[in-house]
């Protein structure tokens, strides 16, 4: 159906092979007894194109028109279907097999009909050995020998003022018989190459898709001379109608239908579902907003209407393009506006925001809740001179690469987890040194109180000699006191013992996990609930052998009770005991021997708790550097795997990893201190070497706040390296760049990498461009892109708008006594897509007084020259269209 709204080219179902009611041969419409079509036959005719999905047809009969196929046309129109007439013939020029060829010419929807009539009166088909004009030819004629050569043919089609030159089209049908048809090698005539040559499209209608696609791709790809090819139905019943078309993407003109020759490939598509559809929530369907006029209210509303795929907005400068793009990336909430720091929006004009909408496809009300994109103007060159900025940018651009971002994630992950760690790491080491510092050392000293206790042995020997105590007595209660210091010290260990295992007891074993998890649900919990069946197992045994040990312990505890008990109540170490009771002197020696075991038994127990408490710092140090070392594997890992590449593209993205120096961190070592600097030096040019000795002593002088503890703790748990995203573009790394190739680069990393589907916002991009050959790439891209996301664009480049084919090209206007606009609004805005094509010097309004084409070519400098390139790449000089 034709549009209500125009929003330049779109896809639309178009079939330039319907038969008429009215066919000469082979007419299986409904007709009455007598042969005849009536009224309500042709309404039958009339209704099923309209209902088919049809936006366009091709009204088709042989050699001539019936006068009713004129009527006909008028009619279809009325009802909103474009409609051309086509012109059926047979040509004398014959195929591989001796066949005639088909060929059909298309006119103009716009010509006059008398233009075409004139050309059947005077257009000769050969009839035998004689001649005869195309609407003079019976219906015998037609379809047992009417021919005309192609070259006859065409020369009458270009006759000087026969009023059809560029008003028509030419095609030959391809029956379907697949790319055997159209491979110049199997030919054994070389007029086929001559009809291909001289011909601007192909028409089929085969049933088998393999060919319908073999020939496509042969036209686009194969044959040098590159041809559209368009299915068609070529319909002779009411119930062919419909069954096949083309998608054609362009207005529903002549004109429109002319383009499909320069972009054979992007505005034709034989899909049976709508090319290029984008979700009605990723495309602005078009914007509103009041200004002042001259109007009888006042005001007046505005619209814009916008295509699905390239809009590009041209217009001389100060005439409204960049306040209107601005505007929509400031409605919807666009980062570069919300900032209230961001200085680079103050010079960017804005309507006014409460009269400003935005509409989105499918949506009676405005949403300003959705996003889009927007690349300012110079936008490019800020981001490829600020780091931090253009790192954001990438990130971004990453995170719709779900496989890659997740890499990223689990790198995050994982630095998170292992800081998380080294953090309860250092405060399981400061615990320790707390109870190291807290530990006293005993009064006297070790050698000191065994020399005394030495000296107290002897003087107690003597006393005994001197006592009534006989020396077979004393041995027997040395021997007996000697057996008992030594159980007593067996006890006081297998005490201690059964402390500690309490205590282990208490704690379970945790297994950690060397798995990183992926997307698949059911291997991740295969692994984690097996990792828990073997965490069980390791605890059972665990305990189980704490268990026996402990009950080990608790019968040697019970033994050396027991064996103490018997030497106390033994006779030689009781008649021992009275005998020092019963001498004075020996019992204060023997007070003095157990004070003194005891000191030195205390110099024992710290001596044992110290060198444990530093075998525990010891290996929680070593703990600590090792789960340091996990930072270099992440990032080694991370720059290993991580791939960023789109398929057949030459931006990549790669990771890399930039050292934080010290004092960005740490700003408490005292300044200008020789073995400070030397330790800030070192960190910075080797920091893993040196972090590997952090816990070494070391002469440093700290300001308030700083101390060596303080110092370990920081080097150890702060960040030290930024995670960067280097890109590159055909192998060429981007600090190398000139400034314009940077631009460029951050302009294909937006459209070609990302895969964001939201609308994007374009202003001016050639301005930060360096060179043709970066237009010729950037026009790639648009063609490219346009087809996955929207794309609204500012431009003064003609190349931009031609050579990209934008859709749907939008001329800006701020009125004045030389360009008015309707009304005196201040801007005022059309749109069309680039076929638009007229001239009416007599308009007032200036946006009225010619078609797209015409402002593009006036507006652009070197819009003429960019058609003509265009088209130059599809035509040849023997194209019946030129």
């Amino acid at each position: 159906m034709r549009k209500d709204v125009n929003r330049g080219s779109e896809w639309l179902k178009w079939d330039l092979h319907i038969h008429s009611p009215f066919t000469w041969l082979n007419n299986k419409y409904p007709h009455n007894s007598k042969g005849l079509v009536e009224d309500h036959e042709i309404e039958q005719f009339i209704n099923k194109v309209t209902n088919s999905g049809l936006s366009v047809i091709g009204l088709t009969n042989y050699f001539k028109f019936d006068s009713r196929d004129f009527e006909l046309k008028k009619r279809l129109e009325k009802s909103g279907i474009c409609t051309f007439l086509n012109l059926e013939v047979r040509l004398s020029n014959i195929n591989k097999e001796n066949q005639m060829i088909d060929y059909h010419i298309i006119f103009d929807n716009q010509l006059n009909d008398n233009v075409i009539k004139n050309f059947l009166a005077s257009s000769k088909a050969q009839i035998g050995n004689s001649e005869k004009a195309f609407n003079q030819l019976t219906i015998d004629d037609i379809e047992n020998s009417a021919s005309i050569s192609l070259d006859k043919l065409l020369d009458k089609l270009r006759e000087e003022g026969s009023g059809l030159k560029g008003h028509y089209i030419t095609g030959f049908l391809s029956r379907g018989h697949g790319s055997a048809t159209c491979e110049p090698e199997r030919k054994t005539h070389s007029i086929y190459e001559e009809i291909t040559r001289k011909s601007d499209l192909v028409l089929h209608s085969s049933d088998k898709t393999n060919n319908l696609i073999g020939d496509r791709n042969y036209w686009l790809e194969k044959s040098k001379y590159i041809k559209p090819l368009l299915q068609s139905s070529d319909a002779h019943a009411l119930n062919q109608i419909g069954e096949k078309y083309t998608w054609i993407k362009s207005d529903t003109t002549f004109e429109g239908l002319h383009q499909i020759i320069f972009e054979p490939e992007s505005r034709v598509s034989l899909s049976l579902e709508k090319p290029e559809a984008k979700s009605s929530y990723l495309v602005i369907d078009h914007v509103e907003f009041k200004q002042k006029s001259d109007s009888p209210t006042g005001s007046e509303t505005t619209s814009v209407y916008f295509n699905s795929n390239l809009n590009t907005i041209i217009g001389g400068r100060s005439n409204g393009k960049s306040t209107l793009t601005n505007s929509i990336a400031k409605s919807l909430g666009n980062a570069v506006f919300t900032s209230n720091e961001n200085t680079s929006t103050h010079n960017m004009h804005t309507f006014n925001d409460a009269d400003f909408k935005v509409y989105w496809k499918g949506d009676s009300e405005p949403n300003n809740d959705r996003q889009v994109e927007f690349i300012p103007q110079d936008y490019m060159i800020t981001l490829a001179d600020d780091d931090l900025a253009r790192n954001k940018l990438i990130r971004s651009t990453v995170e719709t690469d779900e496989c890659n971002y997740e890499k990223i994630i689990n790198y995050e992950k994982n630095i998170q987890e292992n800081n998380s760690e080294i953090r309860q790491l250092l405060e399981e080491l400061e615990t320790l040194n707390q109870q190291l510092n807290n530990l006293k050392s005993p009064e006297g000293d070790k050698a000191g109180i065994k020399k005394q206790l030495e000296s107290i042995n002897e003087s107690i020997k003597e006393q005994s000699d001197k006592a009534d105590f006989s020396a077979e007595s004393q041995k027997k209660y040395q021997i007996a006191d000697c057996n008992l210091k030594k159980l007593t010290d067996k006890k006081r260990l297998t005490e201690s013992n059964l402390q500690d295992l309490a205590s282990v007891k208490a704690k379970k074993i945790k297994l950690q996990s060397p798995l990183s998890e992926t997307d698949d649900s059911d291997y991740n919990k295969q692994l984690t609930d097996f990792l828990s069946t073997l965490e069980q197992e390791v605890n059972q045994k665990w305990q189980k052998k704490l268990i026996s040990i402990e009950t080990e312990q608790n019968n040697h505890l019970e033994c050396f009770k027991e064996a103490i008990n018997k030497i106390h109540t033994s006779s030689d170490y009781m008649n021992g005991q009275e005998n020092l009771k019963n001498n004075q002197e020996l019992d204060f020696l023997s007070k003095q021997q157990k004070d003194e075991s005891e000191k030195l038994e205390s110099f024992k127990k710290f001596q044992l708790k110290k060198e444990k408490l530093e075998a525990q710092k010891s290996e929680k140090q070593n703990q600590i550097l090792n789960t340091y070392e996990n930072f270099k594997k992440y990032q080694k890992d991370l720059k290993q795997t991580f791939k960023a590449k789109p398929a057949g593209g030459k931006i990549e993205i790669a990771i890399d990893f930039s050292n934080i120096p010290f004092e960005d961190n740490i700003h408490y070592l005292r300044g200008r201190n020789a073995e400070n600097d030397r330790f800030i030096s070192e960190f910075n040019e080797c920091r893993d070497t040196l972090i590997k000795t952090i816990f070494q002593e070391r002469h440093l002088s700290f300001n308030t706040g700083g101390d060596a503890d303080t110092l370990v703790k920081d080097v150890l748990s702060k960040k030290w390296t930024n995670l960067n995203y280097i890109l590159k573009y055909d192998n060429d790394d981007f600090s190398q760049m000139s400034q314009g190739k940077k631009a460029f680069v951050i302009l294909t990393l937006i459209l070609e990498f990302s895969q964001d589907k939201k609308p994007v916002i374009i202003d001016q991009p050639e301005d930060s461009l360096d060179n043709r050959s970066i237009y010729q790439d950037l026009t790639r891209y648009l063609k490219l892109k346009k087809k996955e996301r929207q794309i609204i664009l500012v431009t003064h480049n003609p190349n931009v708008v031609v050579g990209s084919d934008a859709e749907n090209v939008i001329v800006a206007n701020q009125n004045s006594s030389k360009t008015p606009n309707k009304n005196n609004v201040q801007f005022s805005y059309i749109n069309g897509p680039l076929e638009n094509t007229f001239s009416n010097p007599n308009s007032e309004i200036l946006l009225k007084s010619k078609g797209i084409r015409e402002h593009v070519i006036e507006i652009l400098e070197g819009g003429k020259d960019a058609f003509k390139e265009r088209e130059n790449k599809y035509t040849s000089e023997f194209s019946s269209s030129i």
